[in-house]
């Protein structure tokens, strides 16, 4: 997508991308996959505390709104969340020092 946007730049389109990053989203999309459910039924034992501890999140309308002041402001990157951008600093980091594809955990 960089690449995309530096060339509508670089043609002076008035089109623009972004990436959205989002953070956990309060959805119910684990919720309501069937295969998600019998997936961690199996290692679980109970979906419900399965689909629980990865639901949550921020409010779908708020992340929304969020996109929607990004994309106005004519911003590339979107983050939904704070600790995301941590994640890519650090990530980037290894990348940078060692070649390596980070797996720190942050916390």
């Amino acid at each position: 997508m960089a690449t995309l946007e530096r060339e509508l730049r670089a043609a002076h389109s008035p089109v623009r991308t972004s990436v959205l990053c989002p953070g956990p989203v309060n959805t119910a999309f684990v919720a309501n996959s069937g295969d998600s459910r019998r997936r961690f039924a199996g290692s679980a034992g109970d979906v419900g505390n399965a689909v629980g501890a990865i639901g949550g999140g921020a409010d779908p309308d708020e992340v929304g709104r969020q996109v929607l002041e990004a994309i106005r402001d004519d911003r590339f990157w979107i983050f939904t969340a704070p600790d995301l951008v941590a994640s890519v600093q650090l990530q980037t980091t290894a990348m940078a020092e060692n070649h390596a594809l980070s797996r720190l955990r942050l916390g």
